[in-house]
């Protein structure tokens, strides 16, 4: 973790309020503040997105209230932390709902997601995730939209299909899949990739997200003429996969999900390993658009130089969403912000602009990075269906 994440850890530990506590009787939307509700990941197995999604979302808080505000009120933000665990989810929400925020946001993963999302239809107070990529994270086991849970990212079954289609498109003929079966992302993006690959599958195989020795399955396809090395999972394990896979001299290009947009990707591969890699993600630091441009420029400034990356452009779009929809609702008040939500059209900042359907979830384009001597060189954008 780099130095800024560890002051802002440190930070985030407890409650941060950029407008002051308030008296948390008062009604979330009474005074001069509107009270926000955050319920991150700060501690635990997977505390960096947390922690990412956090400074994303301060920084656009900040902007919004040195800019007037909502509805002419201050932003007035309740941070807590569920330590990566589904009962502290549903007991941070919980809290959060006692202390009458209007919103939430966060979790960043999609099973915590899904206990959050359980949870608010309890509260009847609205919840956001900008990451949680599980396709089933709106629904419920019925198969009926969640009513109080919304996500502004897309799903892993669209993700799934956008590397298979770029794998063909690339031209690999000959693919072998690594995926992650302790986790739905990783059992739901093995399905929608080798359902949509139109190449060769030379091994479908599953690893765990305690493993840390992948030499078995490496030597088993070193000499099967494998064009590229799908791994679908998150970066911890991905990185070491593919350290492995380029120490044993293996130089197929590698395919991945969004999980392994994160620096912590780069320093367990090294540097000199980085080259041929794909991944789709949410945002990206290559191209012109003023925008994103001006967003790198003030997260730099705000956090000591660091470039900013998905989780951290997630949680600035998540928190102008929200802001979005209560400017529209015209009041601060938990129903009128959930229809307002569900009215989406077009909401557009930095990592692109989306609608939102009727499943509760963003359509939203995937965008697909090219990683060369570590550094992204190219994206590709895939708009959505």
């Amino acid at each position: 973790m780099g130095k800024f994440l560890k002051v802002m850890a440190v930070a985030c530990m407890s409650m941060a309020v950029l407008t002051g506590c308030g008296n948390k009787e008062e009604d979330a939307a009474s005074g001069d503040t509107i009270k926000i509700g955050v319920n991150y990941e700060q501690t635990g197995g997977v505390a960096q997105y947390g922690i990412a999604h956090i400074q994303g979302l301060e920084m656009a808080a900040e902007e919004i209230n040195a800019n007037g505000g909502i509805l002419g009120k201050q932003i007035e933000l309740e941070i807590l932390d569920n330590k990566s665990e589904l009962p502290e989810v549903s007991s941070v929400a919980q809290k959060l709902a006692k202390d009458n925020v209007v919103a939430i946001l966060g979790p960043a993963t999609s099973g915590n997601t899904k206990q959050a999302f359980a949870t608010a239809e309890e509260t009847k107070i609205p919840t956001i995730s900008a990451s949680a990529t599980d396709d089933a994270t709106t629904l419920k086991a019925d198969g009926s939209v969640t009513p109080y849970g919304f996500k502004t990212c897309y799903s892993d079954s669209f993700q799934g299909k956008v590397l298979a289609n770029f794998a063909d498109t690339k031209g690999f003929k000959n693919v072998l899949v690594l995926y992650d079966a302790s986790s739905d992302y990783g059992k739901g993006l093995n399905k929608a990739f080798t359902e949509a690959y139109k190449g060769k599958v030379a091994g479908d195989e599953a690893f765990q997200n305690t493993d840390t020795d992948y030499n078995m399955y490496l030597t088993k396809y070193k000499d099967a003429g494998v064009d590229a090395i799908a791994i679908l999972g998150y970066y911890e394990q991905a990185g070491l996969i593919v350290k492995q896979a380029r120490e044993m001299g293996i130089d197929a290009a590698i395919l991945g999900p969004d999980g392994l947009d994160d620096v912590r990707f780069n320093e367990l591969v090294g540097e000199e390993n980085l080259n041929d890699i794909y991944f789709t993600t949410h945002f990206t630091t290559v191209g012109n658009d003023p925008v994103v441009s001006k967003f790198i420029e003030d997260f730099k400034a705000k956090y000591d130089g660091a470039t900013p990356g998905a989780f951290h452009a997630l949680g600035y779009d998540e928190m102008y969403f929200l802001a979005d929809a209560i400017e529209r609702a015209g009041e601060a008040t938990p129903e009128k912000i959930k229809e307002a939500l569900e009215n989406t059209e077009s909401f557009g900042k930095v990592t692109g602009t989306f609608s939102m359907g009727a499943d509760h979830v963003a359509k939203k384009s995937v965008k697909v990075v090219e990683l060369q001597g570590g550094k992204q060189v190219n994206a590709e954008t895939v708009d959505p269906e």
